[in-house]
């Protein structure tokens, strides 16, 4: 899922979730109120039930706001044969492991390609 289609579905779908919860709250506050005034049960168990629905639609909510996008950025870890010195960097394509990525400017030993991995940097709602 890209950042446009989240983008487009929190626009579509938060006046939605927002509109139909504080409806169904200030229906739910009506119908405890009716019960508290009239003591008929069936007002309670209509309030029990909207409040369900209530909770469904502020969980569906949080969701939405919740859902974030992994980003991932490939990394290579070079270690010199020699002397042991290590370095971090950006992995390019076609890369392969135990490949020879250059001198060793410590020593001038042969750098080789040790590791390459992915990292996953998650990006939601704040950036």
């Amino acid at each position: 899922m890209s950042e446009e289609v989240l983008a487009r579905m929190r626009r579509k779908f938060f006046p939605l979730y927002l509109i139909g919860l504080l409806a169904s709250l200030i229906f739910l506050a009506h119908l405890v109120l009716n019960y508290i005034y009239t003591g008929k049960e069936q007002y309670l168990t209509l309030s029990m039930l909207t409040g369900l629905f209530s909770a469904y639609l502020a969980y569906s909510l949080a969701k939405l706001l919740r859902t974030k996008i992994p980003i991932y950025s490939y990394r290579k870890v070079v270690r010199c044969t020699q002397c042991g010195y290590e370095e971090e960097a950006e992995a390019k394509g076609g890369e392969i492991l135990f490949e020879n990525a250059g001198s060793c400017p410590k020593c001038g030993g042969e750098m080789i390609v040790q590791k390459i991995y992915r990292k996953k940097q998650l990006k939601g709602i704040l950036g």
